[in-house]
């Protein structure tokens, strides 16, 4: 009987709403937490002296990498984000959770990055973790991390006057940070990205009372499906008693103001279940990028089955912090990438090399460049044309109504570029005149690989 059929849950399919998936609840999987639990509980910490801290009180999100509450510290006393991460079979030998004793977890890189230098900008703009700990429960091994309460930035429509300019500074200052300290990202997306709360512990020992009585009042709107197993012998407290939605933090925030004003936001990246040491390499990291951030080079990686092209890489983290800022400068919090793509691979890889330049000649052995055609109302006609004039690809970009655009336009096109070697080091844009706020960024002319007779690209193909 499978995992699925050996459970219910009256929330059909729960992942669309707001509810995880039971099938995550397996050897690896998800650690079963319900509202009111502590962590660590009795019995479960590899550390003995360790005693039940976090109160849980919501559900704030669920991903590949595991699951995250709300919780409330009763030593410190104050609010804070607990990261349930998924379990593994066994420990490493840093006693930490690790699948495999040769790959470092997301815990190993906080905290080796909490030991570095914080003299630069762009550190505080890494969250900040509070504790760590190690818990087994049925599914095996999992690290918990604690850290300060963020809001994504993939679901922040309840932010007002958001300032993505400002934004755009604080997001090449942390990623700059972390490439200088010998470590890429590999998920330079929104949903890497948040706004820390601080105002949560602002408190006064009256209004911590008020938050607790707010926070127990949405209990009465919050959505609760139980579980049940139907099969008799199914591994006993694997699952939760019952699932909850998302809560949605920022919504409750808003209602009472206390939201960071424009002004005072700061940026938090964080998920770094993907990141690696640059110089150890690597061939394949865990779960994946969404692919409109993916750069030319992965994705023909991809296609060739590796035989050309490169995996992810430092460079590739640049690539996707482009296409991250244009979706924060186009549309706010709601924008989409600068490769907004619905297209296959061989479509979306001739729009990313438009904009980044012409490509190596060895990547058309594993890309059908000849077959792709101009799409008219869905039909395809007559063959794309194949030159790269970046100029021209750039000037059919939409922009809206994006202040300072040229300044804008000249910061992406510094990232943007199929060769990745060629794209500017972040920490060299630091300074750069859409950063900064100062004028001074002159006409852009790279140079132009134009076939005679051709169209303009936004004459044959727009890519806004």
């Amino acid at each position: 009987m499978s995992r699925d059929s050996s459970i219910r849950c009256r929330c059909e399919p729960p992942e669309e709403q707001g509810f995880e998936s039971l099938a995550a609840y397996t050897r690896g999987g998800f650690h079963p937490i319900i509202i009111g639990d502590m962590l660590p509980k009795h019995g479960t910490c590899l550390d003995l002296t360790k005693e039940p801290r976090y109160r849980i009180y919501q559900k704030l999100g669920f991903g590949a990498f595991g699951m995250v509450w709300l919780a409330w510290d009763m030593l410190v006393e104050r609010w804070v984000a607990v990261k349930v991460c998924n379990g593994t079979a066994e420990l490493a030998s840093d006693g930490t959770a690790s699948e495999c004793t040769s790959s470092e977890t997301e815990l190993a890189k906080l905290r080796q990055m909490a030991t570095v230098c914080n003299e630069h900008e762009g550190h505080k703009y890494i969250i900040e973790m509070y504790d760590t700990f190690t818990i087994h429960g049925p599914n095996g091994y999992h690290e918990c991390l604690v850290t300060v309460v963020i809001l994504p930035l993939s679901g922040l429509q309840w932010f007002p006057e958001f300032d993505a300019q400002r934004a755009a500074g604080q997001i090449l200052a942390g990623f700059a940070y972390l490439h200088q300290q010998g470590l890429a990202h590999g998920d330079p997306t929104k949903h890497s990205l948040g706004v820390a709360v601080p105002p949560l512990n602002q408190l006064t020992d009256e209004e911590v009372e008020e938050r607790f009585d707010a926070i127990n009042e949405t209990f009465e709107d919050t959505r609760w499906r139980p579980v049940m197993a139907v099969d008799t012998d199914y591994p006993e407290g694997s699952v939760p008693a019952y699932l909850t939605e998302t809560f949605p933090l920022a919504k409750f925030l808003a209602y009472r103001g206390l939201l960071p004003s424009s002004q005072t936001f700061e940026i938090r990246i964080f998920d770094f279940g993907r990141a690696f040491w640059t110089d150890q390499g690597v061939d394949e990291l865990p779960g994946c990028c969404h692919f409109d951030y993916e750069p030319p080079e992965v994705q023909i990686h991809s296609m060739s089955h590796g035989k050309v092209g490169t995996p992810w890489s430092k460079e590739a983290d640049i690539w996707a912090v482009a296409c991250l800022l244009t979706a924060l400068q186009i549309s706010g919090l709601n924008g989409q990438s600068l490769m907004n793509l619905d297209d296959w691979d061989d479509r979306r890889l001739f729009k990313c090399c438009q904009l980044g330049g012409e490509p190596p000649q060895e990547w058309l052995k594993y890309w059908d460049l000849e077959g792709l055609r101009v799409t008219t109302q869905g039909v395809d006609k007559d063959p794309l044309p194949h030159y790269w004039n970046r100029d021209e690809a750039w000037e059919s970009l939409k922009f809206g109504d994006v202040q300072n655009r040229d300044a804008l336009v000249d910061l992406l096109r510094a990232m943007v570029r199929t060769e990745p070697k060629e794209r500017t080091p972040l920490h060299s844009l630091l300074d750069h005149p859409y950063i900064t706020g100062l004028s001074g960024v002159g006409d852009l002319h790279d140079g132009q690989i134009k076939a005679s007779g051709c169209k303009g690209v936004a004459d044959v193909y727009q890519l806004g």
